[in-house]
């Protein structure tokens, strides 16, 4: 359900409702995309008005997809059912626009914590329709070809053309987003790998710290095995001496006890 609220919490969920509504034109930017997100797309991409009125700005880098921003499946996706994904470096603010609806979004890296729900602390705000014709303007060329075509008169198109673009994005060849995705999947591979040994490495370490532990007890055990010893021997020694120092007592009571006969 799409809200008329100012701010709002919008997740995977929630943005794939709002591609959902499209019906003229779709755009779509943030650092990454999410597989629900991205199934959306395909299914809402057939009745649009034409391919010019969608477009898809994301990140290609592969530490978008360690901190969990987006997943490669999704955007192998949208690749494999003909969607054109333009690259914006360094983008880390999502936009999602549907017809003249929009949003802008804080967009939630899942590796580090969980996407918003509802009645959570707001991550988007509702846009005007001004601000959705100027956003698409600024962001690329291709999203103000967008911008520019429900525009009702010759003033309003010369104005939005006149915007300047903030952003910017690059078309990637269908070859090189292909060769892009096998890096970025090769890179998150690796950085798996030395995560999985990293932990094993922990493990090892935690297993001998302890074996060290128990040897630290084991050793702690020796020394009051041997202090108890100690305190054993002590104890023998003092009823030894205790012993000898009755015997002497008592040898002196014999010598100086009268013998009846003075």
């Amino acid at each position: 359900m799409i809200t008329d609220a100012l701010f709002c919490t919008l997740d995977s969920v929630g943005i794939a409702n709002v591609i959902g509504t499209a019906r003229r034109s779709l755009c779509y930017a943030a650092p990454g995309i999410q597989r629900q997100v991205a199934e959306a797309m395909v299914e809402t991409a057939n009745r649009l008005e034409g391919p010019d009125m969608l477009t898809v700005c994301l990140d290609f880098d592969e530490r978008v997809m360690r901190m969990g921003y987006g997943d490669i499946k999704a955007v192998e996706k949208l690749r494999k059912a003909g969607i054109r994904v333009r690259s914006s470096p360094g983008l880390r603010t999502g936009m999602v626009i549907a017809d003249k609806t929009g949003f802008i979004f804080t967009p939630t890296p899942l590796y580090l914590e969980a996407e918003p729900t509802v009645g959570d602390a707001p991550n988007a705000i509702r846009m005007s329709p001004e601000q959705v014709a100027e956003a698409l303007a600024r962001l690329s060329p291709v999203a103000k070809v967008i911008a520019i075509a429900p525009a009702e008169t010759p003033e309003e198109k010369k104005r939005i053309e006149a915007l300047p673009v903030d952003v910017g994005s690059e078309q990637i060849a269908f070859r090189i987003q292909q060769t892009a995705l096998a890096i970025v999947d090769i890179a998150l591979t690796i950085g798996e790998t030395k995560h999985s040994i990293a932990e094993s490495k922990f493990d090892i370490g935690s297993s001998t710290h302890g074996i060290v532990e128990s040897m630290h007890e084991i050793d702690d055990s020796e020394f009051g095995f041997e202090d108890s010893k100690l305190r054993i021997g002590h104890s023998k020694h003092d009823i030894e001496h205790r012993t000898d120092d009755s015997r002497r007592t008592a040898d002196v009571g014999r010598i100086t006890e009268p013998c009846g006969c003075c």
